[in-house]
């Protein structure tokens, strides 16, 4: 069952245009992407962009990036031993308060705690 409105049926380059939207993010996870820096990419409207990544992933390109950045940080906390500050710039943040904030919220414990409990 389709999410998207009858009128809005998608064509094969629609969604191939979306397809590369969310390789583009799965490739460059860190990068701070804009809704019209990505609809322009896409070479459709914003709103366009929006509804069709969501009726594909079931996700809203911001809440895609969100989970992509947790799952990354997960990875990356589990199999290396880099500081966290280096995690939090691979994964998007500037500064490793961020994202400590932003991985406890979305986890339930900070970077440390997690990284500590999957080595246990």
């Amino acid at each position: 069952m389709s999410i998207l409105p009858p009128i809005m049926v998608p064509n094969s380059e629609d969604i191939e245009a979306v397809a590369a939207v969310k390789e583009k993010i799965d490739a460059n996870i860190d990068m701070h992407y804009t809704i019209p820096q990505l609809a322009h990419d896409a070479a459709m409207s914003e709103s366009k962009l929006k509804l069709l990544f969501h009726g594909q992933y079931r996700k809203s390109i911001y809440t895609y990036l969100k989970d992509k950045r947790v799952e990354e940080a997960k990875y990356l906390l589990t199999n290396t031993s880099l500081p966290l500050k280096n995690i939090a710039k691979k994964t998007g943040f500037k500064f490793q308060t961020n994202f400590t904030t932003f991985f406890t919220k979305h986890t339930g414990q900070p970077p440390a705690q997690y990284r500590k409990s999957t080595r246990q």
